[in-house]
């Protein structure tokens, strides 16, 4: 991500090969919209990282005590913006890393050809059940639990469904000039579904989700080209 939050060592999956490789696989129908979604992907990372590095643009810009306090006491118009900013942003990252949970669940159902009978039914959940059902995809399958199978996932999810449907868990502000860190921004405790999610640093959660989604997304568009090249040539 901005500021120096995205793990360079990641190296990303060649998507002209998958777009590639998916063209001769499937319909030319559903190929038209494969190319949409793995642009929609990717955009909705770049989303992400947008919003949180505006984050942390104006967080940073505090880089005095005065400038850090005036933030949680002052009354006036540029406080009062940088305060919507910082939440709004972080609001918005949060919801782009959850939409690319969607996106993902539809690229493999194309990629693979997958027919569901209502597209709404196209989950990531969804998609790594059938995928575990499937013995020609085992590596696959055990990508897709690594990516769902985590407490990080279930709170993000949860999160965002939790903001869009009832009230938004948006992160409170705080200022601990002292600190090497001195601004902030937790999430408070809820529940959803009768399950309470605590509290969380907004910033570490952002950084660890998002650089733990991307490695294992890369790893799941690397093995869609490697089943699509095992298919095609079983095909020829």
């Amino acid at each position: 991500m901005s500021h120096a939050t995205h793990d360079e060592n990641v190296i990303s999956a060649n998507l002209e090969r998958l777009r590639s490789l998916a063209q001769k696989h499937i319909s030319e129908e559903r190929y038209k919209d494969l190319r949409l979604i793995i642009g929609s992907l990717v955009d909705r990372q770049e989303y992400a990282k947008y919003h949180y590095g505006e984050y942390r643009r104006i967080v940073d810009k505090k880089n005095d005590v005065h400038k850090q306090v005036a933030l949680i006491l002052s009354n006036n118009k540029e406080d009062y913006w940088d305060k919507v900013g910082i939440k709004s942003n972080i609001v918005v990252c949060m919801q782009h890393l959850h939409i690319v949970h969607n996106i993902l669940a539809h690229l493999i159902a194309y990629t693979l050809d997958l027919k569901y009978d209502n597209e709404r039914n196209i989950t990531l959940r969804n998609v790594c059940q059938r995928i575990q059902t499937n013995t020609d995809f085992v590596d696959l399958g055990n990508l897709l639990v690594d990516l769902v199978d985590n407490d990080n996932f279930d709170y993000l999810v949860a999160n965002v469904n939790h903001s869009k449907h009832k009230y938004n868990i948006e992160p409170s502000i705080t200022v601990a000039p002292q600190e090497a860190s001195p601004i902030k921004c937790v999430f408070s405790q809820f529940s959803h579904h009768k399950i309470t999610y605590p509290k969380k640093n907004a910033d570490e959660f952002i950084q660890e989700e998002f650089n733990r989604e991307l490695r294992i997304i890369i790893q799941i568009e690397n093995e869609l080209i490697q089943i699509l090249e095992t298919t095609i040539l079983q095909e020829a």
